[in-house]
């Protein structure tokens, strides 16, 4: 029994990162190979029964403990996949939104890296291939593939970059030492997705990101073009975070937050968050939270805001079935709102929302 419990815990000590999980998968197998060979040698020598009792009782709980942990791997590989599932999901809305708008870049075939490159990279390119990608404008890049993405052609026209599935350190040398992604972040990017990966689950985060923010900007001020950012985590944003992207990223106007953790500062921010350009606002996959925070003129400012993507859910929740003053304010100034599950307009519905026309 005690055996067990410290096998419970040492799987609850995982935090449901798949890497882990399946190191204590290989090494129960072992155990659990390793008693069944004991039955079979005692069976062989002839040990009495009740030694092979013992024996067969130990491999039937090795094998029940091996049995959950591939269990519970293959539910953690399920939710990783699901998130980046619906990563991959909300980043198409957000680049065909790019692609509706853009005027002043010229159309061009979109690159999704982390599938293509790969192989792209281990055919001999020739002048044609290289043509082709300087006409590239919108990129998908992930860890593994950075290196020979970003130094083996420039990108003249490139607006977009995703950085997807990268882990801390390898994202912040990156940004200290890769003088092709520096230039890009300083001189072309508008559009830009940060992924990065965690190990673990941890409860530190927010003050994390917000390191990762000062150091880049103690690196250079890299993101005064930045105008479109999805955020997507495992881990809830905080107040502090946001207040380092309002002043991280000056022209920030369109915001995309994929996150159904709940905060755990929500109560405690005193001062409020100014976004002076954003202009549309994505909580389609965000817990109620960040819609708490953002559409409450206590706590945000955004003078400009005139699109909302939310749940309905959500959003009655917030303004309280549409009553709330304190959200009323950025409510009354909005020109579209997007909610994709039906719903039947409540008595004030349009009263709250002036300034759409239905």
């Amino acid at each position: 029994m005690a055996d067990s419990t410290e096998f419970i815990q040492k799987l609850k000590a995982t935090n449901g990162d798949v890497e882990a999980l399946s190191r204590i998968e290989c090494e129960q197998k072992e155990k659990r190979d390793k008693a069944d060979q004991a039955v079979a040698t005692a069976k062989q020598n002839g040990e009495s029964p009740g030694i092979i009792v013992n024996l067969k009782q130990t491999a039937t709980q090795e094998n029940f403990k091996l049995n959950l942990c591939s269990f519970i791997t293959e539910l953690a590989e399920k939710q990783r996949d699901n998130i980046l599932l619906t990563v991959r999901k909300e980043l198409n809305v957000v680049l065909d939104n790019m692609t509706k708008e853009k005027d002043a870049h010229s159309s061009a075939s979109d690159l999704d890296l982390s599938q293509k490159q790969r192989k792209n990279n281990e055919d001999n390119i020739g002048n044609g291939e290289t043509r082709r990608k300087n006409n590239v404008d919108e990129l998908i890049v992930e860890q593994n593939t950075m290196k020979h993405v970003l130094q083996t052609v420039s990108y003249p026209k490139l607006y977009s970059l995703s950085l997807m599935d990268f882990q801390q350190e390898v994202l912040l040398d990156h940004l200290k030492n890769n003088t092709i992604l520096r230039k890009l972040l300083s001189e072309q990017v508008t559009c830009l997705l940060i992924d990065v990966k965690h190990k673990t689950i941890s409860p530190q985060l927010p003050e994390i990101l917000s390191i990762v923010f000062d150091h880049v900007l103690d690196i250079c001020d890299m993101f005064n073009t930045v105008q479109c950012l999805l955020m997507t985590d495992l881990n809830p944003f905080e107040h502090n975070l946001f207040r380092i992207i309002s002043h991280s990223f000056p022209c920030l106007k369109r915001l995309h937050i994929i996150n159904d953790q709940p905060q755990k500062d929500r109560q405690q921010s005193k001062t409020s968050t100014t976004f002076p350009r954003l202009i549309l606002l994505n909580l389609n996959s965000a817990h109620a939270d960040y819609a708490g925070q953002f559409l409450n003129d206590k706590t945000c400012h955004l003078p400009c805001l005139l699109n909302l993507y939310i749940g309905y859910q959500s959003l009655a929740l917030v303004t309280k079935n549409f009553t709330n003053d304190a959200t009323r304010l950025i409510c009354s100034k909005l020109t579209y709102l997007q909610i994709n599950e039906p719903f039947v307009p409540p008595k004030h519905f349009y009263e709250y929302f002036s300034s759409i026309v239905t």
